[in-house]
């Protein structure tokens, strides 16, 4: 940017006596196109850096709540799977409990005779 210094030193009064006033201004010149599509370029990617990074996050955000979502439906998967061996496990149980009641009155050699 362009700047242009100005003193203005001993400058006579009216009264014809010198007044010692040294003033120091800076004058800038207005600025051209190419300062200004500089500025508008920044700006541009200031916002664009901005959206970039709000696009990433929302994305980033909607696949954690994905993730969580499968994990809480595999977890209750799990927990119905958990239920459905217990009540495998106590009908085996039963199952087998009548089976060794019905043979508990065999001898296993008159196991063997029926069963030919």
């Amino acid at each position: 940017m362009r700047e242009i210094d100005t003193e203005i030193q001993n400058t006579k009064t009216s009264d014809g006596t010198n007044s010692d006033q040294t003033k120091s201004s800076t004058w800038r010149a207005p600025l051209n196109f190419r300062e200004w599509t500089t500025i508008a370029v920044s700006i541009t990617m200031v916002i664009l850096v901005i959206s970039v990074a709000a696009f990433l996050i929302g994305a980033i955000e909607s696949r954690v709540e994905n993730l969580t979502s499968r994990i809480n439906t595999t977890d209750q998967r799990m927990e119905r799977l958990e239920v459905e061996v217990n009540d495998n496990s106590d009908r085996v149980s039963r199952i087998s409990g009548y089976i060794e009641g019905y043979f508990d009155g065999y001898s296993d050699a008159e196991f063997d005779e029926q069963n030919e």
